[in-house]
C-alpha cells in the first residue's frame, strides 16, 4: 500500500494498536487498524498523534521524509502533537532537509502547483528536475503533468543547445575561410586588387610569346637613312628636288 500523507487516518489507528489478526476488528481501509477509543476522542477532539499512528505509517511504507510530513500534516489536521510519540517523531525526522516545501502547494506530492511555485521563485530547469529526483527518492506522488512538463522543457533546451552548437560551428568554419592565406600571384596571373582613390581595380601583367609580333621587335624600325641635302648652287637654298628620307 502506497503511503498517503494527505489522507492519513489519524483518528483510526487506535489506542489498542492496529492489527490484522481479528477480522471483526478490521474497520479501516485495508482492514489493518482499529478506531481510536471514544475516551481519547472525548479528551482530544482533534485526535492525538500516538505510537500506533507512527507504526501504521511505517507499515504503509512511508519514507523518512514522509514521516516528517506526517508530523506536519498532523498539525494541519489539528491533531495533538505534544505527545511522547509526537515529540519522538519530530526528533527522529524533523531535521530532514528538502529542496522544496511540497506541502505548501496542494497535497504532499509534486504537482503543477509546485511547478508554478518553483517558477515564481526563479528556479531553473535543473533545480526543478532536482526537486523531482528528491520526490522520487522519497516516494512522493508525482503527477504525470509534472513529468510531461519537465520532458517538454528538456526537449526545448536540447534543441536550442543543438542549434547554438551548429551555428557556432558554421561561424568558426567561415572565420577559418576568411583567415586562410592567399598565394602570391606569379607573372601571367591576376594580381591582388589595387585599391586607390578611384576605387578598386585589378592589375594584370602579360608577356608576349617568344617570336610573336607582339614582342619587342614591334617597336624596332626596319631601316634608317640620313637625309640628303643638296649643297650646290649660289642661292644658299636647298634644291627642291633634293629628296629627304625620313
Amino acid at each position: 500500500m502506497a503511503f498517503d500523507v494527505w489522507n492519513f487516518p489519524f483518528h483510526t489507528a487506535g489506542l489498542n494498536k492496529w492489527h490484522t489478526g481479528d477480522p471483526a476488528m478490521q474497520t479501516g481501509p485495508g482492514g489493518i487498524y482499529q478506531k481510536e477509543s471514544a475516551e481519547s476522542r472525548a479528551k482530544y477532539p482533534g485526535g492525538s498523534l500516538n505510537t500506533w499512528d507512527i507504526q501504521l505509517a511505517e507499515h504503509q511504507g512511508a519514507s523518512p521524509y514522509q514521516m516528517k510530513q506526517l508530523y506536519l500534516r498532523a498539525g494541519q489536521k489539528k491533531v495533538r502533537r505534544d505527545t511522547v510519540a509526537g515529540k519522538k517523531l519530530l526528533a527522529d525526522y524533523g531535521g530532514i532537509k528538502s529542496p522544496w516545501k511540497f506541502g505548501e502547494y496542494g497535497n504532499y506530492g509534486m504537482g503543477m502547483k509546485d511547478i508554478h511555485g518553483m517558477e515564481g521563485a526563479g528556479w531553473d530547469l535543473d533545480q526543478i528536475t532536482g526537486a523531482r529526483q528528491f520526490a522520487t527518492e522519497n516516494k512522493l506522488n508525482i503527477s504525470q503533468d509534472v513529468n510531461d512538463w519537465i520532458g517538454m522543457k528538456q526537449d526545448t533546451e536540447a534543441n536550442e543547445a543543438a542549434w547554438k552548437t551548429n551555428l557556432q560551428t558554421q561561424l568558426s568554419d567561415l572565420t577559418d575561410q576568411i583567415n586562410e592565406p592567399v598565394e602570391k600571384p606569379g607573372v601571367g596571373y591576376s594580381a591582388p586588387s589595387v585599391v586607390g582613390k578611384g576605387g578598386t581595380r585589378t592589375a594584370r601583367l602579360q608577356t608576349a610569346d617568344r617570336g610573336s609580333r607582339g614582342g619587342t621587335k614591334r617597336w624596332k624600325r626596319s631601316s634608317w637613312s640620313m637625309p640628303t641635302v643638296n649643297t650646290g648652287g649660289t642661292s644658299g637654298k636647298a634644291s627642291n628636288s633634293s629628296p629627304v628620307n625620313v
